[in-house]
């Protein structure tokens, strides 16, 4: 009777023994990995893709919009911006949809300045009439927002910046209901969420992905209640501090910007 239970006891040590080093021979997945000094952006891979994210304070940082409007007969690119904000500039993407010449389709309004009136149209074809679509605006306090364009509407919210893009990607933690899961509408895409720190969060996918599974990362990877979606192919951003010059890309019509105070 000793021997079997003391056999008992070594298998079941060997067992646990064998358990706990392979626990500690498998080294955690790794999600996320950090890129630059700053702390503000990272690549994150999630659920098989890859995203560029960068995440501001936006009481720390100066978060703007700029659009060909304001530029009189200019065009505002990367390298403008750039140039005029010399060193101060940390970040810029592309921010809304526009029209043919470049001209923010939804509200637009820059330093309280309105430039162009909230667009409510709900039907029609493309992404920025699937609804709900949204806005995503800073007050002079600087706190930063999302609100579908009916909330927007009925609200009458006082921004100070703001953009108006669509469709929604998630509202009050809920997925748009337009989305599939399993949708092969696939494309390069970015937008911009506010987590629950009030933290504006920037993504551009590395990968092609459809907008559930965009949806998916900006919720249950992010933390963000609130999400939009600014744009598909023509999606680009440009961070001095991890590149010194700006890609070619296609020109654009807003641009969403944060620099130093």
């Amino acid at each position: 009777m000793f021997s079997k239970v003391v056999l008992v006891f070594a298998l079941l040590f060997c067992v646990s023994t064998y358990s706990c080093q392979s626990q500690v021979k498998v080294a955690p997945s790794k999600d996320e990995r950090a890129l630059g000094k700053s702390g503000v952006f990272k690549l994150v891979s999630f659920r098989g893709k890859h995203y560029f994210v960068a995440t501001f304070d936006p009481h720390k940082y100066k978060i703007e919009v700029f659009n060909k409007l304001d530029a009189g007969d200019g065009v505002y690119d990367f390298t403008s911006l750039y140039q005029s904000k010399k060193a101060g500039l940390l970040f810029a993407c592309n921010g809304g949809m526009y029209d043919e010449k470049r001209h923010a389709i939804g509200l637009m309004v820059a330093q309280g300045k309105l430039q162009h009136k909230i667009n409510a149209v709900s039907k029609g074809t493309g992404n920025f009439t699937m609804q709900p679509n949204g806005v995503f605006y800073l007050g002079k306090g600087n706190d930063a927002h999302i609100l579908t364009t009916q909330e927007f509407v009925t609200k009458k919210p006082d921004a100070y910046y703001a953009t108006q893009s669509g469709p929604m990607l998630v509202a009050g933690r809920n997925f748009n209901k337009n989305f599939t899961k399993n949708s092969v509408n696939l494309n390069i895409r970015n937008g911009v969420g506010v987590n629950q720190k009030n933290e504006v969060v920037f993504v551009v996918s590395d990968d092609m992905v459809n907008f559930y599974e965009f949806a998916e990362l900006y919720r249950d990877y992010l933390g963000c209640d609130n999400a939009l979606y600014f744009d598909g192919a023509i999606s680009q951003y440009f961070a001095p501090e991890l590149t010194t010059q700006p890609k070619a890309g296609v020109p654009l019509g807003p641009i969403v910007t944060v620099s130093k105070l």
